[in-house]
C-alpha cells in the first residue's frame, strides 16, 4: 500500500465521518424527550427557571447546529465531553468499556473463522453430494437464527446442565483468566455462529469459483499434489471475499453486539451505547458512534493492506 493511497483514504474518510456524526447527532435530538426530561421523571418539582438552568448548564439551550459545532470543536482539540448523567469524562467510559467489546468481537472472529472457513472448504470440494447438502442447512439455519434466540438456548441448556458454569458478569482477564474465558464462551459462540454462517457460504462460493479456473486444471495436469492446489493455490485466491466479509463483520461487532452484551450482562459498549440511548445522554452515544466509524474505516485500510499481501497483482494506487 502506497502512503499516497494511504493517506488519499483517510481524507476520503473524513467527510463519511463528519456526516455520520452530524446525522446520528440530529437523530437522537429527534428522539421524544431529553436528558432533562429524564432526570426530572414524571414528578417535576422543580421550577420553570431551574429547569431552564439545567438547560443551559447542559448546553442544550443553544439551537442545535450551534450545539453540533460546538462538539465539534471540543472534538478537534480531544475533547470528548462529560456524561450528562454521571459527570464522568466521556473518554475515560469509552477505555473502561473498550476492553470488554474487543474481546467479545475478537473471541467471536476467531469462533466464526475456525467454523466458517474448514466447513466452507468441505462443502465446496465435496460439491453436490450429501456432506455438502448437510453444511449448506447448517448455513441457512445459522444465517436465518437471530443471535438472541440462540443466546437464550445456551443460556437455559448451560443453567440447567452445568450449576457451577458463569454465563453472566464480567472477570477481566488479568483478575482471573479462567473465569474470563468462562463467561466470554458463550456470548463469543453465540456472535461467532451467526458469522460463521455467512464465512461458510462465502468460502463455498470462492472455492467453488476458483477451484472451477483453468489455472487449476494446468496445475493438477503438471502433476502437482492435490493438497497444493486446493490450499496453496485454489485457497490462496479465494481468501479476497473471505477477508472482506470477516472484515465487515468485525467493524459490525463493535457497534452490532449490543442485544447480546445486554442478554449477557456485558458492560461493554454496545450496553454503554443502549443505556446512554435511554437516558439521552447526547456526548456518549456520539462519542460510540463517532469510535464504531473511526474502527470500520481503519479496518477497511487494513484489508486493503492484507489484500496487497495475499496477491501482489494487487496494486493499490
Amino acid at each position: 500500500m502506497s502512503f499516497s493511497y494511504f493517506i488519499r483514504r483517510i481524507l476520503l474518510s473524513i467527510p463519511t465521518i463528519l456526516l455520520v456524526t452530524l446525522i446520528v447527532f440530529l437523530l437522537v435530538r429527534l428522539v421524544p424527550g431529553d436528558v432533562v426530561d429524564m432526570i426530572i421523571g414524571t414528578q417535576n418539582f422543580l421550577s420553570e427557571e431551574q429547569i431552564l438552568q439545567m438547560y443551559e448548564d447542559f448546553g442544550l439551550d443553544k439551537p442545535l447546529i450551534s450545539q453540533y459545532f460546538i462538539w465539534l470543536k471540543s472534538l478537534v482539540t480531544g475533547n470528548l465531553g462529560v456524561s450528562l448523567r454521571t459527570g464522568e469524562d466521556v473518554a475515560d467510559l469509552l477505555v473502561q468499556r473498550l476492553p470488554v467489546t474487543l474481546e467479545l468481537a475478537l473471541l467471536s472472529i476467531l469462533f466464526s473463522i475456525i467454523i466458517g472457513i474448514p466447513l466452507g472448504m468441505i462443502s465446496a470440494l465435496k460439491k453436490n453430494t450429501y456432506v455438502d447438502n448437510s453444511i449448506k442447512v447448517v448455513g441457512l439455519v445459522g444465517l436465518s437464527s437471530p443471535a438472541f434466540w440462540i443466546g437464550t438456548i445456551f443460556i437455559v441448556l448451560f443453567s440447567f446442565y452445568f450449576d457451577n458454569f458463569t454465563i453472566f458478569g464480567y472477570v477481566s482477564f488479568i483478575e482471573n483468566p479462567l473465569k474470563n474465558l468462562q463467561i466470554f464462551l458463550l456470548p463469543s459462540f453465540t456472535l461467532g455462529l451467526m458469522i460463521a454462517a455467512q464465512i461458510l457460504r462465502i468460502t463455498r462460493t470462492s472455492m467453488i469459483d476458483e477451484l472451477s479456473k483453468d489455472y487449476v486444471k494446468v496445475a493438477h495436469s503438471k502433476g502437482l499434489s492435490k493438497n497444493k492446489v486446493i490450499y496453496k493455490h485454489a485457497f490462496r485466491n479465494a481468501l479476497t471475499p473471505i477477508i472482506t466479509i470477516t472484515g465487515i463483520q468485525l467493524g459490525y461487532l463493535f457497534g452490532g453486539s449490543i442485544v447480546i452484551e445486554n442478554m449477557f450482562a456485558l458492560p461493554g459498549l454496545g450496553r454503554l451505547l443502549l443505556q446512554s440511548v435511554n437516558q439521552r445522554d447526547y456526548p456518549v452515544i456520539q462519542a460510540i458512534i463517532l469510535f464504531i466509524v473511526i474502527v470500520i474505516v481503519i479496518l477497511n485500510l487494513l484489508i486493503d493492506f492484507i489484500y496487497t499481501i495475499i496477491d501482489p497483482r494487487v496494486n493499490l494506487e
